[in-house]
């Protein structure tokens, strides 16, 4: 999952207008790793901080009816929500499996500077582009 949490901020001129999170269980140091080479080559280490995956095998909730995985995923999501809110700034939020690319930061920045995240809370940006020829040829040409 990739969402944008909105939010006002107040930058410097070398301060990025948002940060990012990529939410990592500590024993997927393979995926961790594989995020981090793709930050370094887009120019993003700077922006994106790791944030700990809480492991669902390690939470009791005897009552709820999601399973332990689905149930951690969750609490690493609104977790990693609740510690970006003190940033007051727009928060990009992936998972460690997210493939990047290099329009990330000037269409979350163009975006924050056409003021899009001022109609929304949460934007999620997840795509599936299904694998046929037609569509893949005008979402290419459309961007």
């Amino acid at each position: 999952m990739c969402l944008i949490l909105a939010g006002l901020y107040n930058r410097t001129m070398s301060d990025p207008p948002y940060h990012g999170l990529y939410i990592n269980l500590d024993r997927s140091t393979e995926r961790r790793d594989a995020m981090e080479k793709q930050l370094d080559r887009f120019g993003l280490s700077q922006i994106y901080a790791r944030f700990p995956a809480i492991d669902g095998a390690s939470l009791d909730s005897p009552r709820s009816t999601i399973g332990k995985g689905e149930n951690g995923c969750f609490q690493s999501h609104y977790r990693a929500l609740m510690s970006a809110r003190t940033r007051g700034k727009c928060v990009h939020m992936v998972e460690d499996d997210a493939l990047l690319s290099e329009s990330v930061r000037p269409v979350i920045e163009e975006a924050i500077a056409q003021s899009v995240f001022e109609q929304f809370d949460v934007l999620f940006t997840d795509i599936f582009v299904p694998p046929h020829l037609g569509i893949v040829k005008f979402l290419k040409q459309a961007v």
